[in-house]
């Protein structure tokens, strides 16, 4: 009898701690999402420099923002990328430049990689300068050249970002997301521009 209200006891317990658990979430849920939203909605505006405004793409497979300028004149583009990395998949958006055919920006939304390593791609200011300034032009529908990930300090071209040394792994995953997204997407990003 005494095992029996034990497993009672332990089950009324769990039980309880589930509804508790469900409750929070389903309460915090979401003030998380408004939270989420803020932080995109200010990332945009972050990586295309000299936006203030901005209006989502209706596009399918991909979440990307027009931005314009105070003078209401196409300012560039963001775009939201997920790529995996060492720990699990890294969130970031970049802005795009149809006039100078460039990424303007990058900033990561989420990533869970290891502290005072793959989080680098946060932090480090060469390699955060560099993802901030890749030439992407754009000749026949295609990329002239795809973003290239490089050891460190091997960068020669504007299309090449140098690895960070302690965290190989992550920066690669970033460039490789970005080389991908910017393939499929600055094409017809440039297609769209305002004339």
């Amino acid at each position: 009898m005494t095992s029996l209200r034990l497993v009672g006891v332990l089950t009324g317990l769990g039980v309880a701690c589930a509804l508790i658990l469900t409750l929070v979430a389903q309460t915090t849920a979401p003030r998380i999402a408004a939270n989420h939203a803020a932080y995109l909605q200010k990332a945009v505006l972050q990586v295309v420099p000299g936006g203030v405004t901005q209006e989502p793409l209706e596009w399918e497979g991909v979440q990307a923002f027009e931005v314009r300028n105070a003078g209401n004149e196409l300012q560039g583009y963001a775009v939201v990328c997920e790529t995996r990395g060492f720990q699990d998949v890294i969130a970031f958006i970049y802005g795009y430049d149809p006039n100078r055919e460039s990424v303007t920006g990058m900033k990561v939304l989420s990533s869970r990689e290891t502290p005072g390593l793959g989080d680098k791609i946060e932090k480090d200011a060469i390699f955060l300068e560099h993802v901030s300034n890749i030439a992407v032009p754009v000749e026949n529908d295609a990329l002239v050249h795809q973003v290239e990930f490089v050891k460190p300090g091997q960068r020669l071209h504007e299309w090449q970002v140098d690895a960070i040394s302690g965290a190989t792994i992550s920066s690669r995953a970033v460039v490789k997301g970005l080389s991908d997204s910017t393939a499929l997407w600055v094409p017809q990003l440039k297609k769209r521009r305002s004339p």
